[in-house]
């Protein structure tokens, strides 16, 4: 299974759980309120999704891939030496170097490859590509008839997994986490596209945010108080568990 605290940002306090026994241990300890998840394989994604107001339609704003960071052993060099050796996992060497603190001296066997993000947060090192051409009509209606299972909902980032790009195409998928309005789009994150189109999507979201705000307060829906905003704010910024725990 898999373990998170409710309010968290880029994968941080989340744990991979084996067994009944550790299950229990993290619940009885825990001192917030916890998500717990079926572990779920294949491709993930990230699906920014919006509505008009008021309306019975929607849309697709942007897809964002989340690709592992590989390494392949050589049967010689150790896990640190193949990081820094490695075209793209040297860009975050740091990084990785810190999440596998444990095993930078072992030497990885011959054809074995080993995922160096922990998780596919960005924070955790995962590879963010934007991919528009993943957009088809079934994906937006899944998408949309998903989402009326939320009252009120205009505008999600949705993560998703599914067995591959044909699978999501066909709007076949599963939902892992329904974000709101405080989840950025990871658009942002992938390099290769420029600053001033990365950000022009960013801004566009934040105008749908905007107008399903102004909408539901005519709702007569009660905002968030402030205070609690920044209070968990506060709380997910402050973790001191940043990295996944595979409790093996």
């Amino acid at each position: 299974m898999v373990l998170k605290p409710e309010v968290a940002e880029d994968g941080a306090g989340l744990r991979y759980l084996k067994n009944a026994e550790q299950l229990e241990r993290f619940v009885r300890s825990s001192k917030e309120d916890i998500v717990l998840q079926k572990k779920i394989s294949g491709s993930e994604f990230e699906v920014v999704w919006r509505r008009n107001p008021g309306l019975d339609d929607g849309r697709v704003m942007a897809i964002v891939q989340k690709k592992n960071v590989t390494v392949m052993g050589d049967g010689e060099q150790t896990l640190e030496e193949l990081i820094w050796l490695d075209d793209i996992a040297v860009s975050r060497g740091e990084l990785f170097t810190q999440c596998h603190a444990r095993d930078l001296n072992r030497i990885v066997p011959a054809g074995e490859f080993v995922v160096l993000n922990l998780s596919g947060s960005y924070g955790h090192g995962a590879l963010c590509l934007h991919r528009p051409d993943l957009v088809t009509p079934e994906l937006t209606a899944a998408l949309s008839d998903f989402a009326k299972r939320f009252p009120g909902l205009h505008f999600a980032r949705f993560d998703l997994r599914t067995t591959n790009e044909a699978e999501l195409k066909a709007g076949r998928f599963i939902v892992t986490e329904v974000g709101g309005c405080c989840h950025v789009s990871s658009l942002v994150r992938d390099g290769s596209l420029r600053f001033s189109r990365s950000y022009a999507a960013v801004w566009a979201q934040l105008k749908a945010c905007l107008e399903a705000g102004d909408y539901n307060l005519r709702q007569k829906v009660r905002p968030v108080p402030l205070h609690e905003i920044m209070a968990r704010w506060s709380q997910a910024r402050g973790r001191a568990d940043e990295f996944v725990v595979s409790e093996e």
